[in-house]
């Protein structure tokens, strides 16, 4: 801005002393004076509305709201956020990015987090979000209008994290393989929708595949996507789901629990018949069957060991056996062996969606011995066997 006071329109030798003087010089002077005072004001206005300031002029609050002007061609250094603590939170909050871009919040349960005030599409905005997980039955959900969905129906911008479940495509939830911080930092130039995430948890990357978290896995449970390895630690016959990954995912699954073993055993028929102290029996259950026979009663094609599937149970005493899942009973007769032990495992079931070895839709993965193992991961929106160690894919 080029200035209008004139500092040469003043005449500083008027008047002159010791003699009469015009007084039409008098009044230039004065009006010359004025209309520079009157620049002058609206000059210093303009200035204190507009100017960038280091600290507030007297008797004003600092505003250095530049409303979106461009800054350029500028060196910077010791440029720092606003960040904005959002304490505890136990349901939702909202990211106002009008008062920072840098939020931090501890979960007190599930929480929900919707970003505010985004900036208009066709500029660039970044902004971040430190979580302090407490318990690790916490997640942290993100809406749309965070921008972390980019327009098609589970699927998320934020390739390679772990953990993350869309929810018609309006969502996007993640769960945690255990408590800490978690850091993640959404980009976006469209306003919102379409934006790209990312996380900063290098040190301690436990979003990311391959880390060293796992879970036991409740019966009818739904595998944790957060958690690399999954394993069922219960010789009963349990079923669990597998739900989509994202591209690259790991995971591995396990039966790991010792056989339950069998006790006071009667053949009680000829049809493969047994019974035996009450426990707890389900059809598909492989029974393993070691020793020397002896005593009364006898298997028919019996070598030690055997495994065996239980065909009919009632669920608690008696059961009868064939020697494949499904088929035919075997052959016996009554009495009361000696010598063997009945160990009993599994089955164990896994629903997976997306699986790689069905043409479409969902597949199942069992397991029926101690030590069945398998390790998938998620190629192009399926799910793909990559080692296997007795378990049966259907």
């Amino acid at each position: 801005m080029t200035s209008q006071i004139n500092p040469y329109n003043i005449d500083g030798a008027y008047p002159v002393a010791g003699q009469d003087n015009n007084s039409q010089g008098f009044r230039t002077n004065f009006t010359n004076t004025s209309t520079n005072f009157e620049f002058a004001n609206q000059e210093i206005t303009d200035l204190q509305n507009n100017a960038i300031l280091k600290s507030a002029l007297s008797g004003t609050t600092l505003d250095n709201d530049m409303g979106g002007s461009i800054l350029y061609n500028a060196q910077t250094y010791m440029i720092t956020q606003t960040v904005v603590p959002l304490g505890s939170i136990t349901t939702s909050a909202n990211l106002n990015y009008e008062a920072g871009a840098y939020f931090t919040l501890d979960t007190n349960g599930s929480v929900t987090l919707t970003p505010i005030n985004l900036p208009a599409a066709g500029v660039q905005a970044t902004y971040s979000v430190q979580a302090n997980v407490a318990n690790i039955a916490h997640t942290v959900a993100f809406t749309s209008a965070g921008g972390w969905l980019n327009g098609t129906a589970n699927t998320a911008s934020g390739s390679g994290i772990q953990g993350v479940t869309i929810s018609a495509n309006t969502t996007a939830t993640v769960s945690f393989a255990a408590t800490g911080t978690y850091t993640f930092v959404f980009t976006t130039n469209a306003g919102g929708p379409s934006s790209s995430v990312t996380t900063l948890n290098a040190i301690t990357p436990r979003l990311h595949p391959f880390n060293n978290s796992s879970e036991d896995l409740a019966n009818v449970a739904a595998a944790n996507l957060a958690l690399t390895t999954s394993y069922f630690s219960t010789a009963v016959a349990e079923t669990a789901t597998l739900a989509a990954g994202v591209s690259g995912q790991i995971k591995t699954f396990c039966l790991s629990p010792p056989p339950l073993a069998l006790s006071s055993v009667i053949i009680t028929g000829t049809g493969g018949t047994f019974s035996c102290s009450a426990t707890t029996l389900e059809v598909g259950q492989q029974v393993t069957i070691a020793g020397t026979l002896g005593g009364t009663g006898s298997i028919s094609g019996y070598s030690n060991p055997t495994s065996y599937y239980i065909i009919t149970t009632n669920g608690t005493t008696t059961f009868t056996l064939s020697t494949s899942l499904g088929g035919g009973a075997i052959t016996t007769t009554a009495g009361t062996p000696t010598g063997l032990t009945y160990s009993v495992v599994g089955p164990m079931v896994i629903t997976v969606t997306n699986a790689g070895w069905k043409t479409s839709g969902t597949g199942t993965i069992t397991f029926d011995t101690t030590g069945d193992a398998c390790t998938l991961q998620y190629v192009n929106a399926k799910w793909f066997c990559i080692g296997n160690n007795g378990c049966v894919f259907a």
